[in-house]
């Protein structure tokens, strides 16, 4: 394997033999670090060759020391601007449906609640008399606590 300063020097030459030579050296390097962000093989590949396209672009000015350090940078950043560009499209496609099928089944449940609530209140306060038939009228909020009636019944309030 060639030397990173002769890889450099290849770069300052505006030879096309650095981007074989440094994807020999750092390829494997390069795209695992670009697959364990994006976690797909093809995105991962095109990571890096953008990044080496970017290297090629950058490095005639600058002079990189130590060139891993370097490449892998631009590596990363590609990678990392792929994995949001991609998780912001995933955004608006499966996750909605989910999102839909949740309030649908929370505003049916919720609606559900409010009629068992309606209902709740006015039991507890319209109590029928078995002994009677006589509607005790309750002014107390429905706290599941005895009330006792004119005629001295107890009743449960719902």
């Amino acid at each position: 394997m060639i030397e990173d300063g002769k890889i450099i020097e290849l770069f300052f030459r505006c030879s096309e033999q650095a981007i074989r030579e440094m994807d020999e050296k750092y390829g494997n390097v390069c795209r695992k670090l670009s697959h364990n962000i994006v976690n797909n093989t093809q995105d991962a590949e095109e990571c890096v060759n953008d990044a080496y396209l970017g290297a090629w672009n950058a490095i005639p000015p600058v002079e990189p020391r130590p060139l891993l350090t370097y490449i892998c940078k631009i590596v990363r950043n590609i990678s990392l601007k792929t994995y949001w560009r991609k998780a912001a499209s995933k955004r608006s496609s499966i996750y909605t449906i989910a999102m839909e099928e949740i309030e649908a089944c929370i505003s049916t449940i919720f609606a559900a609640l409010l009629t068992v609530s309606a209902l709740r209140g006015r039991i507890g306060r319209n109590v029928y008399s078995e002994q009677n038939n006589a509607v005790v009228q309750s002014s107390e909020p429905a706290t599941g606590q005895p009330a006792t009636s004119t005629n001295g019944v107890k009743h449960i309030l719902y």
